[in-house]
């Protein structure tokens, strides 16, 4: 018998016991439940130490190409990209299929700073003509960039924003009334200001000259007046028509930073669907609008 007991001793299951493997004989003072549950999973009664039942694990159960279960390699992923299997000697990994498509398209392998850009939007339709190559990454975010700025220049035409859901959509939204006191906003927007400068930044906000009084960017202040709440740690102020020098009551929104990045996805998502109707173009890198169409 493998498994080295007393046949007349009943064991429990967090007994501590020997086992014996069947195929390199190796012993191991292991628990009981330990090697019913192996069994288990085999469902048969032979007993394997680790690096033996990873041998036998290979051995029943075929993987990659020897697999019956195998599809050819090719899976879409969380993120909706389609990637495939690269079984060549050096490279033995899963790699993005439209990245394969494009280099077999130019011949050579795309370098570490290229980037693929995916035209209509869908990540999984991996067509040559869908497929526009980026020389890097700030390429390809100026591409989507522009759907942005496209989609702004639409705003209150083809495209509005929903307050309840804190987000932009093809269907149209009335503004949202907010009762306020004007004299508060007013005093607000008497303050002298200044337009701040920051390296980096593509965005420039206006800012209260004295700092140490109002130490609060303008909008802010302007926010937290209308909505009558104080703008906490992770909580941002949108600017709805995407200019952060207006500060006007109908143009600011509050919300945190999770929405904030999908409030500026959606906006990419309508360009997607009108892209999609032929009334968005894409032409040298930039999305445009069709003014045939619209």
């Amino acid at each position: 018998m493998v498994l080295e007991e007393n046949s007349n001793l009943r064991l429990k299951r967090e007994d501590k016991v020997t086992r014996i493997c069947d195929e390199c004989r190796k012993s191991q003072h292991i628990r009981y439940d330990q090697i019913l549950e192996a069994r288990k999973n085999k469902k048969e009664k032979s007993d394997y130490c680790k690096k033996c039942s990873y041998k036998h694990r290979k051995l029943n159960h075929p993987t990659m190409e020897k697999s019956p279960s195998w599809n050819g390699g090719r899976y879409l992923n969380e993120n909706g990209y389609y990637r495939v299997y690269s079984g060549s000697a050096n490279n033995n990994k899963y790699i993005y299929e439209h990245k394969l498509i494009y280099e077999n398209f130019l011949g050579r392998k795309l370098s570490a700073i290229e980037k693929v850009h995916h035209i209509d939007g869908n990540k999984s339709n991996n067509e040559i003509e869908n497929l526009f190559l980026c020389e890097n990454k700030a390429k390809h975010y100026s591409i989507h960039q522009s759907m942005e700025d496209c989609a702004i220049a639409m705003l209150d035409r083809c495209i509005w924003y929903d307050f309840k859901n804190k987000a932009y959509t093809t269907e149209k939204k009335d503004r949202l009334v907010i009762k306020y006191n004007e004299e508060n906003i007013k005093k607000i927007f008497l303050l002298k200001t200044y337009k701040e400068k920051k390296k980096g930044r593509n965005k420039a906000y206006i800012h209260p000259t004295s700092s140490k009084l109002y130490p609060r960017a303008i909008h802010i202040m302007i926010a937290e007046e209308i909505f009558n709440k104080k703008i906490l740690k992770g909580e941002v102020v949108h600017h709805i028509n995407g200019d952060s020098e207006d500060n006007s009551i109908n143009n600011l929104a509050i919300m945190n930073k999770s929405e904030h990045k999908r409030c500026h996805y959606s906006l990419q998502e309508c360009i997607k669907i009108f892209f999609n109707m032929g009334k968005i173009r894409f032409i040298n890198g930039q999305y445009i609008e069709s003014k045939e169409e619209l």
